[in-house]
């Protein structure tokens, strides 16, 4: 239910511009660079969501990253849950390889341009996890901030992903 809130949340700046025409970027200040076993470079759209706003019992707070190659060809996904509101300057994320993490849930993936997933890292859950991933917010809205606010937090990323076949991993830097 949250993931898909999330990709409904991630969507709605498409719509602040026209989709038609060629592999125009919309105007944003967020960038993906991967590197490792693929190199490119796509722009992105990175939001927060606070979920007291839909219940104030509900102290969960989300961020997700979606990043594009061209006009709207998704290449890489980025989200995770916290227990309570982030705070900036502090990183979110997790590493497999020492278990640790301090998201309740969240997973990144980098697809190639059929939209199949070449590599996904996991936060880890008692033993399970996959790859690494962090994330330090230099701004974010303030919590009674409108709607519209929700795609203006700004920080950076960074991640390791496992290729999900055979193959070398692939890093992510991003600044938002």
């Amino acid at each position: 239910m949250r993931r898909a809130a999330l990709l409904v949340l991630a969507a709605l700046p498409l719509l602040a511009f026209d989709c038609g025409g060629g592999d125009e970027k919309p105007p944003t200040n967020c960038t993906l660079t991967i590197g490792g076993a693929v190199s490119e470079e796509l722009w992105c759209i990175a939001t927060v969501f606070d979920y007291s706003r839909l219940d104030p019992l509900d102290t969960t707070y989300a961020f997700e990253l979606v990043a594009y190659r061209g006009t709207v060809e998704v290449g890489a996904g980025i989200g995770f849950f916290l227990p309570t509101r982030a705070v900036v300057g502090t990183a979110y994320g997790w590493d497999s390889a020492t278990g640790v993490t301090n998201v309740d849930s969240g997973s990144a993936s980098r697809y190639d341009a059929s939209m199949a997933e070449t590599h996904f890292a996991m936060a880890p859950f008692g033993d399970f996890g996959t790859g690494k991933l962090s994330v330090t917010f230099s701004r974010l809205p303030a919590a009674d901030a409108p709607d519209a606010e929700m795609i203006n937090s700004h920080g950076t990323l960074t991640a390791t992903l496992p290729s999900a076949a055979a193959g070398g991993a692939v890093t992510f830097h991003a600044t938002f």
